[in-house]
């Protein structure tokens, strides 16, 4: 639309949307335009976005336009060249305007704050009119603006205004009132109003009632009340606040200025309305009242004091209004300590309020009451009141009208009231006689309570009163030097009190002459403790003095008493007197360490066993024919405890001629041990310690084992029943294994089947290699260090009463099973058993450089015999053992010879044997190839193999290649080959077979017809040898008769002539070896055996 019909348009006041978007605008065109608008009552949109409208005079018409229009709602300026002037005409034409509502200033070259201004203010127009015109005021804190009324409003519509107008008024201090009824507030608004309350400070009525205000925002504006201290009135009716109304109750604690609120129509319990009502009461009342009721309904153990000092208030009831108040909740305080009522003017009438506050409250002890016109009367019922309170301890009734009559209340409750001291009734009209009075009454009660209440038993000599115990912890108050002669003159003739504990109090050297004038002539009395009282040397020599008269004193405390050298040498002189004291605690005084010792000393020497007493001067003279000692049962009702134990040891330091010393069943524990373990540390002579059934614990036992370390004469120690456990087993284990030789029993009973199973190893080892010979001994540890150079041992040659026995042989056991070097152990001519012999079986189990032992003249018969034989089984480097005299039967030496005969082969064949001896039918094959093992075949094992295969029908294969077999070794194949007719295979490569034994393989040949392979590959057997070897197999390939056209000879079978009919076919053989086997023949001793034992290497005889 061209911009001139868009004008007439306007005037026509028919459209209702008019766009002239992009259209260039010059000033007078704008300036005509928006004078056709000022009149203008249908348009409701105009776009005039990107016309480059510029020029003050187009925004001044602008600006007059929205003055007076009242029906455009939006306006669209976006993309124009309004500055910074034309900007605020706008602004300030807006606060006339209440239509527009939606402005539109993008791409125009104006400051953001302006632009923010004319944004707030077209906003505005969508809120209430009262909002919209209070804002501002409320901004500039306006003095007009004292109130603002929303009620009956959403604020729902106008939240993001709602919140701006609140922060506003945190800094507003002109605005009095706020009316927010009825606005459909809910807790999110509730909240807005609770954060501004804490800021603000001129708000003082505040009405947000019939909204919907629950308890979360209902909590919020109690929170925020404690904060404020303008507010005095609050309209929260018909709302939903309900249960939150304890909150409220508690703000009032603190919020001293609401004094109206309106919670009406709430929800609210009906059990928190009488609350409610009180706290807003109180709001109406003093300060100080409220404080008071609150510290005294409260019970905070931090209020001590309710003070209400001149704050009584001339209007009718007031009195009665406090005692409302604060009495009942004054009646179970436990904590409230002062009461302050002065110039309150109470009268008689608030005494009687306050007695029954006195009757039933047990925390007051200050009550502060001058100048309150009280009379004789009102007196009376405070002193009434009195006697049924023990914490009062000061009553100030100064400058009231009292006379004497009024006083007799207090007199009567003095005689039962104990805690009263002090009552002040200067500027009364009470007589001297009865000030004197009370004055007398009151200074009894500064004495502690349990010695007013006690001092008519003990003169009575009631039997209900055996200890008096006046220490610090039973009261505050002290007992004096007038305390004590009070007790003192109580207890000259009594005869029930067993203990006086005056333990921290103040009786000072005056109190202590007191009681020890008493106690010179007491009978009953048997403890004493005055520590702590500062009784000084005037006091101590008093006490001393009556030390030397009195038989019935068996302690005494008189520690921390400033007590010098001078009156600690008096204490001692009493005890040349007196022999009934057992226990005097001196310490923490000013004595000198001996005077202390000596006291001490003199205490421990009254408490000895008479025993010991008897025993002492022939300690002290070192009577050398004293040989035991034993005070192992209890002497009358004395045991021997840890200082009588400590005395007797003293005393025996230099007495070396005590042989047993025997404390048995006695109660010293752990320091009675420590002195015995100094005297055996240092003693030569002592054999036998006898110390069962006392209770040394392992502290105990390891003072006593470091003793025993140096010690060398004691043999025996009994700690049975001595309650030692593993930690002082231990170091009497240690000590055992390390340094002591000389213990050999050691007695712990049944309580060692409790303790460690290596520890209870560990001291039976110990004991037995203490009794052991002290040859072996000596050399036992050295068996253990594994050194190269030692390879034999000989214990051959002990004396007689050093034999080694199975303990012995035991340990000597353990230590071989992990030595690597000893090679040769001879421990014949010793008694040895067959358990000592299963010891010496279970290590060459495991020791693999024994190669020879010697037992002879011992013990171990066929057990242990055998032991060694099974033993065997898993040794392969013993090649000597020698048991002659052993009373082992000729079968079990026999097994024992052929034991030790297999345990020169390798283990390899060792393995089979028992399989070759049995025919086993799986085992076909022997590949026994001695190539990278360490353990070949000799002669010797093939002599073993053979005699293994002699009646063996099952092994065809057999490989010996590359081992140490020599022309002997093949000589006892060749013999083999001879009868056996099952080996097709023999293989002997690597081999040192040579000449002479290729040449008796190739005789046994002649007579075999089943072996087809015969390997002697590197055998150093010369060429015809192996020509005729292999002449011999084809033959046996081809399974031919002989070449001399005669059938072969039969196995031999152990007949000379059937052996040797044929003597060529053992031309191979050693001439002298062949002769010794016909000459066996003719005995009846196969040719074969007598062959293989005429070189046996091996030695096993019995």
């Amino acid at each position: 639309m061209a911009i001139g019909e868009g004008i007439e348009a306007i005037r026509d006041n028919k459209r209702i949307y008019i766009s002239f978007g992009s259209l260039p605008v010059d000033t007078q065109q704008a300036i005509d335009l928006f004078d056709a608008l000022k009149n203008n009552t249908s348009l409701q949109t105009l776009d005039l976005s990107g016309c480059r409208i510029r020029g003050l005079q187009a925004f001044e018409a602008m600006a007059k336009c929205l003055h007076t229009n009242k029906t455009l709602t939006e306006l669209n300026l976006e993309n124009n060249q309004m500055n910074e002037e034309g900007a605020r005409l706008l602004c300030d034409a807006l606060d006339e305007n209440d239509t527009l509502i939606a402005l539109h200033l993008e791409l125009n070259p104006i400051s953001a704050d302006i632009k923010d201004s004319i944004l707030t203010k077209t906003m505005l127009n969508t809120q209430p009119p009262a909002l919209k015109r209070g804002l501002p005021k409320i901004s500039r804190n306006d003095p007009s603006m004292t109130s603002l009324t929303l009620s009956d409003s959403d604020v729902a519509e106008f939240d993001k205004t709602f919140q701006i107008l609140a922060e506003e008024l945190k800094s507003n201090t002109v605005l009095k009132e706020f009316y927010l009824s009825n606005c459909k507030m809910d807790d999110h608004d509730a909240n807005v109003v609770a954060d501004m309350l804490r800021f603000n400070k001129s708000i003082t009525k505040l009405d947000m009632s019939r909204n919907s205000i629950g308890s979360r925002g209902g909590k919020e504006l109690a929170d925020a009340l404690l904060d404020n201290v303008t507010l005095t009135s609050m309209n929260l009716a018909s709302n939903k606040i309900g249960h939150v109304v304890a909150d409220f109750i508690t703000m009032l604690k603190t919020n001293n200025s609401l004094k109206e609120i309106d919670l009406t129509d709430n929800g609210i319990p009906y059990r928190n309305w009488s609350a409610f009502e009180r706290a807003i009461q109180l709001n109406h009342d003093s300060v100080q009242l409220k404080e008071a009721y609150y510290t005294t309904l409260d019970n905070d153990p931090n209020e001590l004091i309710i003070d209400l000092g001149y704050a009584a208030l001339e209007k009718p009831g007031w009195i009665k209004h406090c005692a409302d108040l604060l009495c009942k909740p004054l009646c179970i305080n436990t904590h409230v300590k002062r009461v302050n009522f002065a110039n309150c003017k109470i009268g008689d009438e608030g005494c009687e309020y306050l007695a029954t506050v006195i009757s039933k409250n047990s925390a007051i002890d200050d009550l502060n009451l001058p100048n309150n016109a009280i009379t004789s009367a009102g007196c009376m019922i405070l002193g009434n009141a009195l006697a049924s309170n023990q914490t009062l301890t000061d009553i100030n009734l100064a400058n009231n009208s009292i006379d004497s009559s009024g006083c007799q209340g207090f007199l009567n409750s003095l005689e039962i009231n104990n805690s009263l001291v002090s009552l002040n009734l200067d500027n009364n009209n009470v007589s001297a006689d009865i000030e004197e009075e009370i004055r007398r009454m009151l200074t009894l009660n500064l004495q502690p309570v349990e010695l007013k209440q006690a001092l008519p038993l003990i003169t009575s000599n009631s039997t209900s009163v055996e200890e008096l115990d006046f220490t610090k912890e039973h009261g505050e108050r002290y007992h004096t030097a007038d305390s004590a002669a009070l007790l003192g003159r109580a207890l000259r003739d009594n005869r029930s009190v067993v203990t006086l504990i005056l333990e921290g109090q103040t009786i000072g050297p005056q109190g202590a002459m007191h009681l020890a004038d008493a106690l010179c002539t007491n009978k009953n009395l048997k403890y004493l403790n005055i520590a702590d009282n500062s009784i000084q040397d005037k006091g101590a020599i008093a006490i001393a003095n009556m030390l030397k008269v009195n038989i019935a004193l068996i302690s005494i405390n008189l520690e921390s008493n400033s007590i010098h050298d001078e009156a600690g040498q008096a204490l001692c002189k009493a005890f040349h007197i007196n022999n009934k004291l057992t226990d005097m605690k001196i310490r923490r005084n000013k004595l000198s360490p001996d005077i202390i010792v000596e006291i001490e000393k003199q205490c421990h020497v009254n408490t000895q066993p008479a025993s010991l007493k008897q025993l002492q001067p022939r300690l002290r003279g070192k009577d050398n024919t004293l040989a035991s000692i034993d005070f192992s049962s209890y002497d009358g009702a004395r045991y021997y405890d840890d200082e009588a134990v400590k005395l007797l040891t003293d005393d025996m330091k230099e007495v070396n001629s005590i042989i047993n010393l025997n404390l048995s069943n006695n109660t010293f524990g752990s320091a009675g041990a420590a002195a015995i373990a100094e005297v055996v540390h240092n003693n030569s002579s002592i054999t036998e310690l006898e110390l069962a059934n006392c209770k040394i614990g392992d502290d105990g036992a390891k003072a006593l084992a470091d003793a025993l370390r140096v010690n060398t004469t004691i043999t025996k120690v009994n700690l049975e029943g001595c309650n030692i456990g593993n930690e002082g087993l231990a170091a009497i284990v240690e000590c055992l294994q390390q340094e002591n030789d000389s213990v050999q029993e050691l007695h712990l009973g049944k309580r060692l089947y409790d303790l460690d199973p290596e520890l209870r190893q560990g001291l039976a080892d110990a004991l037995e290699m203490n009794a052991q010979p002290k040859r072996f001994k000596e050399w036992e540890p050295k068996l253990y260090e594994n050194n190269p150079q030692l390879t034999e041992l000989n214990f051959s040659d002990m004396r007689w009463n050093e034999k080694l026995n199975d303990v012995s042989a035991q340990i000597l056991s353990n230590a071989l099973k992990k030595n690597d070097y000893i090679t040769t152990l001879n421990i014949s001519n010793n008694k040895i058993t067959s358990v000592g012999a299963g010891h010496l079986a279970n290590m060459l189990r495991l020791n693999k450089a024994l190669t020879e032992i010697s037992m002879n003249n011992n013990k171990i018969q066929d057990t242990g015999a055998r032991a060694i034989i099974r033993s065997l089984e898993q040794n392969d480097t013993l090649r000597h053992f020698h048991c002659n005299n052993n009373d082992i039967s000729s079968g079990v030496g026999t097994e024992l010879q052929n034991a030790m005969m297999l345990n020169t082969v390798p283990n390899m064949l060792k393995n089979v044997v028992n399989r070759l001896k049995a025919n086993d039918s799986e085992l076909t094959r022997l590949p026994f190839c001695g190539a990278n093992k360490p353990n070949k075949f000799d002669n010797f094992a093939v002599n073993v193999l053979c005699e293994c295969l002699k009646n063996n029908t099952v092994v065809q294969y057999i490989d010996l290649s590359y081992n140490n077999i020599g022309r002997f070794g093949a000589q006892d194949l060749a013999m083999l080959l001879r009868t056996n007719q099952v080996i097709d295979t023999l293989i002997l490569d690597g081999n040192r077979i040579e000449a002479q034994g290729g040449q008796s393989l190739v005789a046994a040949l002649k007579g075999n017809i089943t072996l087809q392979r015969l390997s002697l590959v590197d055998c150093d057997v010369p060429k015809e040898v192996m020509e005729g070897i292999e002449a011999v197999l084809k033959i046996n390939t081809v399974v031919e008769e002989p070449k001399t056209g005669q059938k072969r000879p039969k196995p031999y079978d152990n007949s000379p002539a059937q052996q040797f009919k044929s003597i060529e076919y053992y031309d191979d053989l050693d001439k002298d070896i062949l002769a010794d086997a016909m000459q066996a023949s003719s005995m009846g001793v196969s040719a074969d055996y007598a062959i293989k034992t005429h070189r046996m290497p091996v030695t096993a005889r019995w």
